[in-house]
């Protein structure tokens, strides 16, 4: 899992003024979705088959209602594509959204309702069991 090192006024993460470790709970919010394969934004993607694609993409997640997050890497696509595209040792271990066909606003929808069951303690998130 990655972990936050956001500061505020020079404190470490984490820690009251007197130095005194202090944990707070804190939901998730998607902030961004972002990827380095599409020049115009996810928004306005269109893969050249809508139902055979996949897409690597970074999402911002982070404290809900609050500036800043920590930047996660997935893997968005069909079983058709995975299908047509098997892995060269026959096996892969991966971390994928899998959908039945591109639309932005699914994706976007897919990964907010993770994070509203996602919850962290202290700059560091636990996904729902």
């Amino acid at each position: 899992m990655a972990t936050s090192t956001r500061t505020r006024m020079g404190q470490r993460p984490g820690m009251s003024p007197g130095g005194r470790l202090r944990f707070r709970t804190v939901r998730a919010e998607l902030k961004s979705l972002d990827s380095a394969d599409v020049v115009d934004g996810l928004d306005r993607f269109q893969p050249a088959d809508v139902t055979s694609f996949a897409l690597s993409v970074g999402a911002t997640i982070g404290p809900a209602g609050e500036e800043g997050g920590d930047l996660f890497y997935f893997n968005v696509g069909t079983a058709s594509w995975f299908a047509s595209n098997p892995p060269p040792k026959d096996f892969e271990f991966l971390r994928h959204l899998l959908v039945t066909h591109w639309d932005y606003e699914l994706v976007r929808r897919a990964i907010s309702d993770l994070c509203l069951r996602t919850q962290g303690t202290t700059g560091t998130w636990s996904l729902p069991s």
